[in-house]
């Protein structure tokens, strides 16, 4: 029996390794399966000392529905591909139970599981790893599987550490102690940490000698006076004392300690838990939820997990669906009650509706928050400040949003019976808000944050200089941002806006200050267009707008000796350039420029005549007339 068991414990007992993947499928619900977590019992009943495998949940919403895909242990990492249009996961880890003390009864019970969960982003088509810790427990210990003093249990998938007996004075046993349980978790293909469940520690010889739970950030310390520590956030779990020198294995980051001394091993975790010492239990490994948002993780108790994983994942850390029932109206105003069957894991913070006037084929996919939020057993839209017409009826649609996401929506059920509207007058619209100004040449530009048409559409706007007297913008102009004409470069203005609708005008908006450009330069011509490439040419500019201080180029490098006659002419030298027609550039010291293309023309120096050689023979012109006889002359 003791060989059966054996191997049949060999074949399960796979290390924390990354073999071929398996994705799961979506489902209406968790199904985490019963136990799951918990510690395995002292017993002389092999497979009752086998704890709670570990589970992993992962919940999102598919077309506004809550989706959940549900790993359980297979000895293998497994993969999960984020669907389309995914861009949060909800998740729910449970590290596994330690394995309970094998033989008699009074002695140690494996530690429980811990749990951990929150929100992470993700992107469509990425790849994550799960892991689901294998539970402690199940098997005797084998003389020589570490060495030949010793006998151990073995290791357990997601770092689920060996219990143990080592000789002492020749003997030891292979039974009453425990292997720890594994931790569960998720993480990016690169094989980054997303979230853990600590695994709890297995059970030691000893009444009191229990496995440690998994954390909490901090695993629990395994019983019997000399347990394994738990793994914390930094280090594993120191390994328990033994007086005979036989001290368990400290935790590393993933596994737990050994048990050496009829100690139980350490559980798996962010950082793993102690082995225990003399005749104690191991340590529990710790969870880890740094990577996520609202991110929470609850220690194990005694032999019990966590939590209820299928219980709080349904749950969840979001809002149950919200349904609306029945409704009033008060001039703009129309209220619906709402109800809610859970909050979700913590108080729920406000709604966010959609409005249409017909039933959308799909659920909605914009979605706008009260301001401010309302968190009551009614909700109430004011539809003149929101925009909406007089006298429409129109489809309302909500999701109740907490510190973990929004819920699914309301259109996923049937709409409500009741059905009002509102009726009211236009009145003036809000102001507009959050104005920013951009300097332009002569000019201004405005944007804003349009205020409430507030029944009527917003036509056009006024603006103020300086707290005189408003004008409004023409030609009309509705829409963000808008531009300010006439003004005076180099001089600060104080600008304020007002809506205009057909009810009049809003109230005052906030001023923004600034200051405009000059008008921006222009050049008409130059006189001297031409000249070598070694520069050196005086060339006159002329246009408008110059400003003192003005910069010239010429094909791109800068002219010398430039003086700003008038804001109609300037004077400079031309550098040296290339042959060819150049442009010729202004650049006010407010940074507008002006540019008159092809404005100057480099022209490349003649050649130098070549100087003849008067030293080289008869061929060089010289006369023979001495050695010509004339007829004339005597001889």
């Amino acid at each position: 029996m003791v060989v059966v068991a054996f191997l049949a414990a060999l074949f399960v007992a796979l290390p924390d390794r990354n073999v071929s993947l398996r994705d799961a499928r979506a489902a209406a619900a968790p199904a985490c399966a019963a136990g799951v977590g918990v510690g395995g019992s002292n017993s002389a009943t092999l497979a009752s000392t086998v704890g709670g495998h570990g589970c992993v949940v992962i919940k999102y919403l598919d077309s506004g529905v809550a989706a959940y895909q549900t790993f359980s242990y297979t000895g293998a990492d497994q993969s999960w591909t984020v669907p389309s249009g995914v861009t949060t996961i909800n998740v729910h880890l449970l590290g596994a139970g330690g394995g309970g003390a094998t033989g008699a009864t009074g002695h140690g019970a494996g530690g429980g599981g811990g749990y951990a969960t929150g929100n992470y982003s993700v992107t469509a088509g990425q790849v994550l790893t799960v892991i689901v810790g294998q539970a402690g427990g199940g098997e005797i210990g084998v003389i020589g599987r570490v060495n030949g003093n010793c006998a151990h249990t073995l290791e357990k998938y997601g770092g689920g550490a060996q219990g143990g007996s080592c000789a002492v004075s020749g003997s030891y046993n292979t039974t009453y102690f425990s292997s720890g349980g594994g931790r569960s978790a998720i993480r990016t293909s690169a094989g980054t940490e997303i979230a853990t469940a600590g695994g709890g520690g297995g059970g030691g010889y000893g009444t009191t000698s229990h496995g440690g739970a998994g954390g909490g950030t901090t695993g629990v310390t395994g019983g019997g006076g000399y347990g394994g520590y738990g793994g914390t956030q930094l280090a594993g779990g120191a390994g328990g004392y033994s007086v005979h020198n036989n001290t368990g294995g400290t935790g590393t980051q993933y596994n737990g300690g050994r048990g050496n001394d009829e100690g139980g091993g350490g559980g798996g975790g962010y950082y793993g838990g102690g082995g225990g010492g003399d005749n104690a239990g191991g340590g529990g490994g710790s969870s880890y939820v740094s990577a996520l948002t609202n991110g929470s993780t609850t220690a194990g108790s005694g032999t019990s997990a966590g939590g209820v994983i299928n219980t709080l994942a349904t749950a969840g850390g979001l809002p149950s669906r919200p349904t609306l029932g029945s409704c009033s109206g008060s001039n703009q105003n129309i209220t619906y009650n709402v109800t809610q069957t859970s909050a979700g894991a913590s108080a729920i913070t406000n709604y966010e509706y959609h409005l249409a006037t017909s039933r959308p084929a799909s659920d909605p996919t914009s979605w706008t928050a009260f301001s401010p939020a309302q968190t009551g057993s009614s909700l109430t839209w004011d539809m003149r400040a929101l925009g909406f017409t007089s006298g429409t009826t129109y489809k309302f649609y909500v999701r109740a949003v907490n510190a973990f996401g929004n819920s699914e929506s309301s259109w996923n059920n049937s709409d409500p019976s009741a059905s009002c509207n509102s009726s009211f007058s236009a009145v003036a619209p809000g102001a507009p808000t959050s104005l920013s100004a951009t300097a332009g040449s002569g000019s201004a530009e405005i944007s804003f944050t349009a205020g409430s048409a507030n029944g009527a559409d917003i036509t056009n706007y006024s603006y103020s200089l300086n707290g005189t007297t408003y004008t409004a913008l023409s030609p009309a102009d509705a829409t963000s941002p808008v531009t300010i004409p006439g003004l005076t470069g180099g001089t600060a203005y104080t600008i304020y806006l007002k809506a205009i609708n057909s009810a009049g005008s809003s109230s005052a908006s906030s001023s923004v200050s600034v200051t405009p450009l000059a008008a921006a330069p222009s050049v008409s011509s130059v006189s001297g267009t031409s000249g070598t490439t070694a520069g050196g040419t005086a060339i006159t500019i002329t246009g408008t707008n110059f400003l003192a201080g003005a910069t010239v180029t010429v094909g791109g490098a800068a002219c010398t000796s430039v003086t700003v006659v008038s804001a109609t002419s300037i004077t400079c030298t031309t550098p040296a350039g290339t042959a060819g027609a150049q442009d010729i550039v202004v650049t006010n010291t407010d940074a507008q420029t002006a540019t008159l293309s092809g404005g100057f023309t480099y022209i490349s120096a003649p050649s130098a005549p070549a100087t003849p050689d008067l030293a080289a023979g008869s061929d060089s012109g010289s006369s023979n007339s001495d050695n010509i006889t004339s007829d004339n002359t005597p001889t």
